[in-house]
């Protein structure tokens, strides 16, 4: 049976991307902008520049709405629901993002993310673990070097095995 639904106009912004608030609520919860801050990524050099903890979560957020490069990262600069979701008053340009990771040089990726991985890792539960078995057949045609002749399409299954690891303390 088909319900009755009142379809309006509403005057609100609204966001395909609105799942991303539990995300980044997690990351309010567990403190990530206290523990970036303390990592010692580099700061902005303007006072006219967005705070490296926006630039990093738009990247969080760029990734998330399945942008694959810097160019794409204004998918969330115009998403302006998004945008105030996140607590921003207005998303930063692609260009503002390459400008900040060019001040990213090798020592301090170590420095920085060494910080963050010890830190995420020593959040983590290792209480249980879940294995997770897929299979899928995969069906060639043709002739298939190194296999003998009678082998079956069920013989050549891939088995993959993802061990997912625990969640996230809070």
């Amino acid at each position: 049976m088909i319900r009755d639904y009142d379809i309006k106009f509403v005057n609100k912004e609204i966001t395909p991307f609105g799942g991303l608030s539990l995300f980044f609520k997690m990351l309010v919860k567990c403190r990530f902008e206290e523990h970036l801050a303390q990592s010692g990524i580099p700061v902005q050099d303007s006072n006219r520049g967005y705070k490296p903890a926006q630039l990093i979560l738009g990247l969080f957020a760029g990734v998330w709405c399945g942008t694959n490069c810097f160019g794409h990262l204004d998918v969330v600069r115009y998403d302006q629901a998004l945008c105030k979701l996140l607590g921003w008053e207005r998303g930063a340009d692609h260009r503002a993002y390459q400008r900040y990771f060019c001040k990213f040089s090798q020592g301090v990726n170590q420095r920085v993310f060494g910080e963050l991985f010890s830190w995420f890792f020593s959040e983590l539960l290792f209480d249980n673990y879940t294995l997770d078995f897929d299979s899928t057949i995969i069906v060639r045609e043709g002739f298939q070097e190194g296999l003998p002749k009678d082998t079956t399409p069920s013989d050549r299954a891939v088995c993959r095995a993802i061990l997912f690891l625990p969640s996230f303390r809070m």
